[in-house]
């Protein structure tokens, strides 16, 4: 599995893409204001316990800031 860096731009232009899950991995939420509102929040240290509930089939973008 390869895991590359995409930019900003990408990401903004895909918001609406089914074929795209995106997930916030920030360990505070505290700035809720930031969030990506399309995005869903899971916990950076139980990776184990969802990585598997997402498709393999879809591409899956984390981001941390």
């Amino acid at each position: 599995m390869e895991i590359q860096r995409i930019e900003k731009k990408k990401v903004v232009e895909r918001l609406d893409d089914p074929q795209w899950i995106i997930i916030d991995v920030r360990r505070h939420q505290e700035e809720q204001e930031l969030k990506i509102k399309e995005s869903i929040s899971e916990d950076p240290e139980k990776v184990s316990a969802w990585a598997d509930a997402y498709p393999l089939d879809k591409q899956i973008v984390l981001y941390c800031a």
